[in-house]
């Protein structure tokens, strides 16, 4: 199970992204970065991470991997807590359903 399919919001979040165009990809990567950076200044969900080297074992091995923004999107989004997993995402969601063609 990857790690993102625990949680529906977080799952349909990514599954959304894979299929957008990609500006709108990176544009909603630039988002959780962004809302990320907001809701934990300290950047504490990546300090945790420190010392695992899966990112150097995976790197070029997932979809989101082939561009720099997503990856580290995707990177904070994983070492989030859960609530904040969900709350993002449901805002990608939202962002993405408001750009998306009628």
């Amino acid at each position: 199970m990857r790690w993102y399919d625990v949680e529906p919001d977080v799952c349909i979040a990514i599954s959304m992204i894979e299929l957008a165009s990609e500006r709108l990809q990176i544009d909603s990567a630039k988002y959780i970065i962004q809302r990320g950076k907001e809701l934990d200044p300290d950047l504490n969900f990546i300090k945790n991470e420190a010392g695992s080297n899966s990112s150097e074992q995976n790197q070029y091995q997932r979809w989101y991997d082939k561009n720099e923004t997503l990856s580290t999107a995707f990177r904070y989004l994983k070492c989030m807590t859960k609530a904040n997993q969900i709350q993002i995402s449901k805002e990608v969601l939202l962002k993405l359903r408001e750009k998306a063609p009628a």
